[in-house]
């Protein structure tokens, strides 16, 4: 019997934000039980149900090394229509309120965690695949670390893995330094043809950013060497491209070798995106779009404002007939307005087709050749211009609004309204209150304080008042009793007669 293991980070019924969950949660089901073991390996994420949790049993927990660092590993475990199902149990990685969350570096960190755990239970579970199924980027360091570290064990000979690209838009990219310090991989992965990536550590696919070309290698996690399989799916054609088995390396010369074509009817999303914005926007910064080359752009951005005003002044003086004083460019003339709106939207629509036409349709090099400081402007010069046009009737429109919205509501939400603005505004008076008493407070110990000085400053060639004074202020400024000299008496015990006759010296002259 032929045993399977799929390692992903969603799957139904357990956990879903996509589709992955729904082929992870399908396919194990699709294997006739008579020859082949599936098994599935997802997180234990905090936010899975209650009635999700409820179906999970211990199995076993051990300490791994992450990081310098010995993790807990939990291992639960449920069947689920025929098919055993583990679960990595970590709170530290795996807590939060979705299983996705917006800090790059912490999903590495988790993914990183993840791929490694799955490998480390194994034994644990005493369950040896003979092919470990791998899904998307969050587990496309699991193939490294099967053939790099895990290979040494008799237990991990012999396995292969197989590698899905669901989505080609999520890849795990971040800045190499970072990728190495979690993932503890050395200089010599991070080339172009292994986990390299524009000058950054990619854990999925390489390359993607091209056309894809199924005449040459597509780089997965360490090359295609490590990933005896892989297929990719295309969103935007909404058949599974399978990049099928890739001869396995022999001995450690780890040869290439073409892998062949497979088309597997199997729908998917209907989404056409391959990179998303903020990836594009990092991409662009990182191929040349610096500070510099902004500043380049906005040069043409200030020659067309500065045209346009001369031009908008010169044909108020000369055709218009008004004096130059009221040739001055300012908003408050509608046709200086329109004229600056009219000429920076040529400038845009004339770099957009010069971008276009340099780009040869890739999206990066359109950035590249974009004028962003134009745009930019061209925005705030519409939103200007609708403010000042319609500011005052979109202002009516949104009393309109709410006025209506409180006519429709219910008496017991405009009473829950009208408290919640009475609570707001009695909170408003209190601060007010306390600023003003503040402030007051603050004032009234400056006049003090500065009398204070004043009376010392009038009584300064007096030593027994100027000491009085200084005593005086000590008080006032919160001195602690037993810390003030009140007498010379005092002063003598403190200093000696001697000390102090120098130390009063200074005034005597």
């Amino acid at each position: 019997m032929k045993k399977i293991l799929f390692v992903a980070s969603e799957g139904v019924p357990f956990i879903k934000t996509g589709g992955l969950a729904d082929v992870v949660g399908s396919l194990p089901k699709c294997f006739d039980k008579r020859y082949f073991d599936c098994r599935v390996i997802l997180p234990k994420y905090m936010c899975m149900s209650d009635k999700v949790k409820s179906m999970m049993r211990y199995r076993a927990h051990f300490y791994m090394d992450f990081m310098g660092m010995n993790e807990y590993v939990g291992i639960m475990e449920t069947e689920y229509e025929g098919i055993t199902y583990y679960f990595i149990d970590n709170e530290k990685f795996f807590n939060g309120f979705k299983p996705y969350g917006d800090n790059i570096v912490e999903e590495i960190s988790k993914f990183v965690f993840f791929s490694k755990a799955a490998l480390s239970i194994l034994p644990v579970v005493d369950f040896r695949p003979d092919v470990i199924h791998c899904h998307d980027w969050q587990t496309g360091i699991l193939p490294v670390y099967l053939k790099e570290r895990f290979a040494g064990g008799e237990f991990y000979r012999g396995i292969k893995s197989v590698m899905t690209i669901h989505n080609l838009k999520f890849q795990g990219v971040y800045d190499i330094k970072t990728v190495q310090n979690i993932t503890g991989l050395d200089n010599s992965y991070f080339t172009p043809d292994k986990l390299a990536y524009y000058k950054d550590g990619n854990r999925t696919v390489q390359n993607t950013q091209r056309t894809l070309n199924l005449n040459s290698e597509v780089n997965v996690a360490r090359g295609v060497d490590d990933v005896d399989a892989m297929t990719v799916l295309l969103e935007e054609s909404r058949i599974v491209l399978g990049l099928g088995m890739a001869p396995v390396a022999g001995g450690s010369s780890r040869s290439d070798g073409d892998t062949t074509l497979l088309f597997l009817l199997h729908p998917v999303h209907r989404s056409s995106a391959v990179m998303n914005f903020a990836d594009l926007m990092v991409r662009t910064f990182q191929n040349g779009y610096d500070a510099r080359f902004g500043a380049a752009t906005m040069v043409p951005v200030l020659f067309q404002q500065l045209a346009t005003s001369a031009c908008w002044a010169i044909k108020r003086h000369l055709v218009d007939k008004k004096p130059w004083v009221d040739c001055i460019p300012s908003d408050n003339y509608g046709s200086y307005r329109m004229m600056q709106l009219v000429s920076n939207g040529t400038l845009c629509l004339i770099d957009v087709g010069d971008a276009a036409l340099r780009s040869g349709g890739n999206a990066l090099t359109f950035c590249l050749h974009f004028n962003f400081a134009a745009a930019l402007r061209l925005a705030y010069l519409v939103l200007k211009e609708i403010n000042i046009r319609f500011g005052a009737v979109l202002e009516e429109k949104l009393k309109a609004f709410y006025n209506e919205i409180l006519r429709s509501s219910t008496p017991e939400e405009r009473e829950y309204l009208r408290q919640m603005d009475l609570r707001l505004q009695n909170h408003q008076a209190r601060l007010d209150e306390l600023y003003r008493s503040y402030c007051a407070s603050v004032e009234e110990e400056y006049r003090r304080f500065a009398g204070q000085v004043k009376t010392m400053d009038s009584v300064w060639t007096r030593q027994t008042a100027k000491a009085a004074a200084s005593v005086q202020l000590a008080e006032s400024s919160g001195v602690k009793k037993e810390k003030i000299i009140h007498s010379t008496k005092e002063l003598d015990e403190k200093f000696g007669k001697r000390e102090r006759k120098g130390l009063f010296g200074f005034f005597k002259k």
